[in-house]
């Protein structure tokens, strides 16, 4: 046999081992002591399109020592598993936990505490500007105390988290991203009776020769809308920057529980929408993504605190304002959105800032005394 002909077959062989390597089949472990559930997602109630993976945990009530049976796939409506018999919770979220830059979830195998929380930001306070030409050395540093330091605490809010090394300001939390939960309570997984395993999607006739447990979830938001807007009677005209924090939301939801933590955390605000409504006055509004308020919380004033610092357009005053305002917020539930509103307040006169650009003085000409010129 010629060498070209040796190449030849080896090609071809190589050609066919591709295309056989290409046929990817789903690969199912099951026996006796496992039965067939098969899971169907339904994402209306969250989202409009069906997001790009999903992740799943069953915790066995049965027992309660073994580890979660957990899976992440990109099979969002349906999506074919094997679990043993028993009784079982379950949780269902959209993507996969380490697609969440600003969550993290903590305690998974833990029925009872596992948990999705918000993130430190990486800007900690002590690193917090205000941002602008002509700022005074130094008024960050009061600002960030304001904002981020004991003031802004509710004097009856006894828990809150580490300060920041030895600076005495709180660590700041990320606002969480959108998330979609189900929570599935006292799932039963019977015996299944096994014939060759088809997937469902090819199922038609040979369907009663499988006995599949169906589990259907409807996942919702479980991140809100907290609306803030703050009136300006007088004075809007003066206003320049208004950083801002709130604290005393809850930091975290527990999966299973379906209830929001109890610790709370402290939130940045630097972006607000100036509306005017008149010559000198209009209103300043912002939203926050949150998880809400604490399972605690009973709406008492000293549960939350919102701390404005107003920065008038002189680049150096600066007025601070901090609001118990626990009895103040309004909740939509079906909307999963909350609305505060504060005020009217009045900001002091402030001249324009006058440090942008440059001004150049021109000496005037002088009366110089005529000269002969001679050619």
């Amino acid at each position: 046999m010629s060498r070209n002909s040796i190449i030849c077959i080896f090609v071809i062989f190589l050609f066919q081992l591709l295309l056989t390597g290409c046929d990817r089949r789903e690969l199912y472990v099951y026996g006796d002591d496992f039965h067939s559930v098969e899971l169907e997602v339904d994402w209306s109630n969250y989202v409009s399109n069906d997001p790009d993976g999903m992740t799943v945990w069953f915790y066995p009530l049965d027992d309660p020592s073994h580890p979660p049976y957990s899976s992440t796939t990109a099979n969002v409506r349906r999506y074919a598993f094997y679990l043993p018999r028993g009784h079982y919770q379950g949780v269902v979220i959209d993507y996969s936990p380490e697609e969440y830059s600003h969550q993290r979830f903590l305690d998974m195998d833990d029925s009872n505490a596992a948990r999705v929380e918000v993130m430190p930001m990486d800007q900690q306070p002590d690193t917090l500007t205000v941002a602008g030409p002509g700022v005074p050395e130094g008024l960050s540093n009061t600002i960030n105390e304001q904002l981020f330091g004991e003031t802004a605490w509710p004097e009856l809010l006894m828990e809150r988290p580490a300060t920041h090394e030895e600076n005495g300001l709180y660590t700041v939390a990320n606002q969480p991203e959108k998330m979609g939960l189900d929570t599935l309570l006292n799932r039963y997984v019977d015996n299944g009776e096994y014939d060759e395993y088809i997937p469902w999607r090819e199922r038609d006739s040979y369907q009663s020769s499988l006995v599949v447990k169906e589990i259907y979830a409807e996942p919702s938001a479980v991140v809100w809308k907290l609306l803030i807007r703050v009136w300006i009677r007088n004075g809007f005209n003066y206003l320049w920057q208004t950083p801002a924090s709130v604290a005393g939301l809850a930091d975290g939801h527990f999966l299973l529980l379906h209830v929001n933590t109890e610790n709370p955390c402290l939130m940045r605000i630097d972006e607000w929408n100036m509306v005017r409504t008149g010559d000198n006055t209009g209103y300043i509004e912002t939203t926050v993504n949150t998880f809400g308020l604490r399972t605690t919380h009973e709406n008492r004033p000293g549960d939350m605190r919102l701390n404005l610092s107003f920065v008038l357009r002189d680049h150096a005053t600066v007025v601070n304002y901090h609001f118990d305002v626990g009895n103040n917020v309004q909740i939509f539930d079906g909307r999963l959105q909350m609305q505060l509103e504060i005020g009217p307040l009045e900001l002091p006169y402030a001249d324009p800032y006058d440090g942008a650009g440059f001004g150049a003085d021109v000496t005037p000409w002088e009366n110089e005394p005529d000269i002969d010129v001679e050619f």
